[in-house]
């Protein structure tokens, strides 16, 4: 779960298809851990979008979408020492790079002349690589994962492709 804050520009060949491209800022939140500080990150996508069953206010429609998403966290974890019985709290980094394909269907309404709604779900894959830097004892077991994602087990070091399940919801702005 990543909220951010993104800009974009769509355009729209005809009546049915589309092309955007979006960047934007993304933060996480600490949900009551305190474990992170100073989140930070970008978001940047291109989507090819199919509008059927095009109406006035709504449409439906189904496109793919390019992704890359990088993320920057200060992290507080406990360990378990490996050398005595007991643990300890290290503070160190978090980096993590993002990128995949989806294939997405969804809905797009147009309420008055500038707001819009637009809502897709969708599957695909994406590959990921963790890292962690600064830790003290690198080798030294978490006690409990504590990272800067609500999806803890996406969060384990090191590079691995998964399934991509992307659930949006956009409220947007047309300033034409």
């Amino acid at each position: 779960f990543s909220p951010n804050i993104q800009a974009g520009i769509e355009h729209r060949f005809d009546k049915h298809n589309s092309v955007l491209l979006t960047g934007g800022v993304s933060f996480d939140l600490d949900y009551g851990h305190n474990c992170c500080s100073n989140p930070n990150g970008v978001r940047v996508k291109a989507d090819y979008i199919r509008y059927f069953m095009v109406r006035k206010k709504c449409s439906f429609f189904t496109g793919t979408e390019l992704f890359y998403n990088g993320y920057n966290n200060n992290v507080k974890g406990t360990f378990w020492d490996s050398l005595i019985t007991g643990t300890y709290t290290d503070y160190y980094k978090v980096h993590k790079v993002m990128y995949g394909l989806n294939l997405k269907i969804g809905f797009h309404c147009r309420f008055h002349k500038h707001l819009t709604f637009d809502f897709y779900t969708g599957l695909g894959l994406k590959h990921r690589t963790v890292t962690e830097t600064d830790r003290d004892h690198p080798t030294d077991k978490m006690e409990r994962a504590v990272d800067f994602s609500l999806w803890r087990a996406s969060q384990r070091t090191g590079d691995n492709t998964t399934l991509s399940l992307p659930l949006n919801l956009t409220i947007g702005y047309i300033f034409r």
